[in-house]
C-alpha cells in the first residue's frame, strides 16, 4: 500500500529518472507506486521494441491510463486501445508514407531547421546563453503544427507562445496524475485546486487555440476553393472564345453551311449575357 515512497516523490523528474539509472547501472528499474501498482522505466532498446512493436498486442495501456490523459488528449492514438487505437492508427498511417516524407515533411522541417540554425548562430555570435530543451520543443511544435494543421505556429521565432506554454504545462500535469493516487478526488471537488485547477485552464486554452487554427485554416480552404472556381470558370470563358476563334478561322476557308454555323455560335457568344 505504501509502496516506494521515496523513489515515488522523484519519479515525474526526468533527470532524477536519469540519475537513478547512472547511479544503478541498470537499463531498468522497477518499483511500486503508492496505492497504485508496479512501474517499470527501461532505457533498453531491445525492451522498448519488444513492448512496442514485436509484442505490442501484450502491452496495452489499460483503462486506468486512459483515465489519466483522456481530458488532455481525448480517446486519440495516444490513449487508447483495439479497435479504437487501429482506427486512428489507419487514419494517421498516409501522413508517414515515404511520398509525404519526400514530398511533403522534408520540406518542412529543412525550412525550420534553417530557422533554428539561425537562432543557434545568433546566440553564437552573442555569446548568449540558450535553453536548448525550449528551442527544440518549440521546433517540434513548429513542425508538428505546420504538418498536422497546415498553419504556422509562430512559436519557433518567439518565446512567448500561449499554446507551447500550455501544451508543456498540460503534459506535465497530467504525468504527475500517474504519480497521484488522489487526482480524480482533487478533480471532481466543488472548487478545483491545486494541478488540478492549472491542468484545466491549460486544456481550455489549447482548445480555443485549436479550434481558431482549425477555423482559419476552413477560411483559408474556403477562399481557396473560390479562388479555384472563378480561375476554372475564367478558364473555360477563354476556352470557349477560343474554341470561337478557331471555327470563325476555319469557316473562312470552309463551304457555306461551315461559315453559317460558325456565325451562329459568333453571334450567339455576342449575345450573351
Amino acid at each position: 500500500l505504501i509502496g516506494d515512497v521515496a523513489r515515488a516523490l522523484h519519479a515525474a523528474d526526468l533527470d532524477d529518472n536519469v540519475r537513478d539509472f547512472e547511479k544503478l547501472q541498470a537499463s531498468s528499474i522497477c518499483f511500486r507506486l503508492p496505492g497504485q501498482g508496479w512501474v517499470v522505466a527501461t532505457v533498453c532498446p531491445s525492451n522498448a521494441q519488444w513492448i512496442l512493436r514485436t509484442n505490442f498486442e501484450n502491452y496495452p495501456k489499460g483503462q486506468e491510463f486512459h483515465d489519466i490523459l483522456e481530458d488532455f488528449l481525448g480517446d486519440g492514438i495516444f490513449s487508447t486501445d483495439g479497435e479504437i487505437w487501429r482506427l486512428h492508427r489507419k487514419r494517421a498511417a498516409p501522413m508517414f508514407s515515404l511520398t509525404m516524407l519526400r514530398d511533403f515533411m522534408f520540406g518542412v522541417f529543412k525550412e525550420h531547421t534553417e530557422t533554428l540554425m539561425g537562432i543557434l548562430g545568433e546566440a553564437a555570435e552573442e555569446e548568449r546563453v540558450v535553453d536548448i530543451y525550449s528551442l527544440l520543443s518549440r521546433f517540434t511544435l513548429e513542425c508538428i503544427g505546420e504538418i498536422g494543421f497546415g498553419s504556422e505556429m509562430g512559436c519557433l521565432e518567439s518565446e512567448a507562445s500561449e499554446f507551447l506554454s500550455a501544451f508543456d504545462r498540460a503534459n506535465e500535469l497530467t504525468e504527475l496524475r500517474g504519480w497521484n493516487p488522489l487526482w480524480r478526488v482533487t478533480r471532481w471537488l466543488p472548487f478545483v485546486f491545486g494541478p488540478e485547477r492549472q491542468l484545466r485552464k491549460d486544456i481550455q486554452a489549447l482548445d480555443r487555440l485549436s479550434l481558431s487554427i482549425v477555423r482559419k485554416r476552413r477560411e483559408e480552404m474556403m477562399r481557396g476553393e473560390e479562388k479555384a472556381a472563378l480561375q476554372h470558370e475564367k478558364e473555360s470563358e477563354k476556352s470557349s472564345e477560343t474554341r470561337l476563334l478557331s471555327l470563325t478561322a476555319e469557316a473562312e476557308q470552309a463551304p457555306t453551311s461551315l461559315e453559317t454555323s460558325s456565325s451562329a455560335a459568333v453571334s450567339t457568344r455576342a449575345h450573351s449575357p
